[in-house]
This record gives C-alpha cells, sequence and structure tokens, in this order.
C-alpha cells in the first residue's frame, strides 16, 4: 500500500508539474512559412527547370528558362529594319551634302550678279533668278533636315521595340526570389506555361512564422516588433527555449482553431498573433507545434 500511495503521489507531482509548465505559457501554436508563389513572366515551353521539393535555393539563383526563339527571331527582324533605316540615314546625308555645296555655288553667283547689277552689267532678271535657286536649294536642304528627324525617330522607335523583346526575354527567366527551400513545384521541364502561371511554391529558410493564439485576458501583453520566448520540445521530454518577434497581430477575434486545442477551448474567442523565429540549422520544421511566453 505505501508504495502504491507513493506511485499515486509521484504521479500526482508530475501532473501538477506539468500543469504548471503549461501555466507558464501564454500561448500555444504551430510554425508555418512565410511561403512564396512564384509564377512565370514569360510564355512558351519550359525548356529548364531545376527544382526539387525540399531543397534550399539562394535569392537570384536561375532554376529555368522558357523557349526563347521567336523572341530572337522577332528582335533579330527588328535588327534587319534598323540597319536598313540606317541606310537611308545615309542616304539623306549623302543628298544633303550635294545640295549643300550647290547652296555654297548659287550664294558665290548670287554675290556676282548682285555687283554685276551695280555697274549694270547683269540685269535684275538675272538676279531674281539667282536668288530664286538659292530660295529652292535651301528649302530642299531643311526638306533633307525633315527627312532626317523622321528617320531617326523611326530609329527610335524600333529601338523601344528590341527594348521591349529584351525585358521578355529576360522575363523567360526564372530567378529565384529569396533564399529559402522549396515546399511544392507545379510544373516540369517542357511543359507550356503562361505568364502569371504557378511554377513551385518557396519559403524563407532563415525564418518560420510561429502562428499563436491569444485570449482578450493576455492581449494586452502582445506588442508589434516585441521580443517573447518561443518554447518548443526535444529529446527526453525537455524544453527549448528560444527568441522570437512578433510581427502581426489580428485586429478581430476568432474562435480558436480546431487543430491545436480541445472542443471547450474551441469555444473560446481567440486573436491570431504571428512571431517571427530565426530558423538556426534548419531545427523547426512546419506544423511543428510551440508555445510562447510575452
Amino acid at each position: 500500500m505505501k508504495i502504491k500511495f507513493a506511485i499515486i503521489i509521484a504521479i500526482s507531482l508530475l501532473f501538477a508539474a506539468c500543469n504548471e509548465g503549461e501555466k507558464q505559457s501564454d500561448a500555444f501554436g504551430n510554425f508555418e512559412a512565410d511561403d512564396i508563389l512564384v509564377s512565370a513572366k514569360g510564355q512558351g515551353e519550359l525548356l529548364e527547370f531545376n527544382i526539387t521539393e525540399g531543397l534550399t535555393y539562394l535569392k537570384g539563383e536561375q532554376v529555368g528558362i522558357i523557349d526563347t526563339l521567336q523572341l530572337y527571331l522577332q528582335k533579330k527582324q527588328l535588327w534587319a529594319s534598323i540597319n536598313s533605316v540606317k541606310k537611308k540615314a545615309d542616304n539623306i546625308d549623302a543628298q544633303y551634302l550635294v545640295v549643300e555645296q550647290e547652296l555654297i555655288l548659287a550664294e558665290k553667283t548670287k554675290q556676282r550678279i548682285s555687283t554685276l547689277v551695280k555697274t549694270k552689267a547683269a540685269t535684275p532678271q538675272q538676279l531674281d533668278e539667282i536668288e530664286g535657286k538659292v530660295n529652292i536649294t535651301k528649302a530642299r536642304l531643311k526638306s533633307f533636315k525633315t527627312q532626317k528627324s523622321s528617320v531617326l525617330q523611326e530609329i527610335n522607335v524600333l529601338n523601344t521595340k528590341i527594348a521591349s523583346l529584351d525585358a521578355k526575354i529576360n522575363d523567360c527567366k526564372i530567378i529565384n526570389p529569396i533564399d529559402g527551400f522549396v515546399l511544392k513545384y507545379y510544373k516540369k521541364n517542357h511543359e507550356n506555361v503562361i505568364p502569371g502561371m504557378s511554377l513551385y511554391k518557396i519559403a524563407p529558410s532563415g525564418n518560420l512564422i510561429l502562428r499563436v493564439y491569444v485570449d482578450g485576458e493576455i492581449l494586452h501583453k502582445v506588442r508589434n516588433g516585441e521580443e517573447v520566448t518561443v518554447i518548443s520540445d526535444i529529446e527526453n521530454g525537455k524544453l527549448y527555449e528560444d527568441k522570437g518577434k512578433v510581427m502581426w497581430v489580428a485586429n478581430m477575434a476568432e474562435f480558436t482553431p480546431k487543430i491545436i486545442q480541445t472542443r471547450k477551448e474551441r469555444t473560446k474567442l481567440v486573436y491570431a498573433v504571428k512571431i517571427k523565429v530565426k530558423n538556426t540549422n534548419g531545427r523547426y520544421k512546419i506544423g511543428m507545434p510551440a508555445e510562447v511566453k510575452f
């Protein structure tokens, strides 16, 4: 009887200690990922798509490419158009130089005739004719300048189209947006994609989000940016304490989620809180339970 009594006392003390430990925590929840859904920006066949679930990828790393052949051919056609327009511009320059020399000669002739008219060695009609020629030549030069300006504008338009194609070609490179691990992928090599189509989901490798729920009685303790203590299980029933930072507090109350509380607790109104926790050496996993002290 003494042994049974001692066992009962020990069990009671153990439960009391556990209950006391639970009372020390202000909230309970599970880790989740603040994931990013990476979508295609280009359109075409996925020539390469090197994504594996669970693996970590670096920010800025190219993980795939969409076929750019059609875009490249369009760009090549535009370059050919630019070369054609440049030849047109060169032809205008050549004609301008010829007419410019004609103007220089006509102005010299005008000066001579003007002098001869004063000595009555030439008639006013001859002076009028040469003045008309000078004016016509100047008009032709002005026309060439207008044509050259129009041609240069055409080149600018073509260059803008090439820049647009370059941007589309660049969008065909699938660049990983963050340092993180892949949760899931939705496409494979040689499948066709369009802009906005989901390719894969990735979560930051450096941090995880602990979502907990607090009741109104302790909501006053919770502040954005505040450092809190995060408690999680480790081997042999021990607890591991870490630091986290409150990054979001819900403005509206909700019922406690069914997955983490008893039926009695689920009827309570609580406020969701997100806490950012540094995931050193991958200690925490998505879905892992944890507790918080504010």
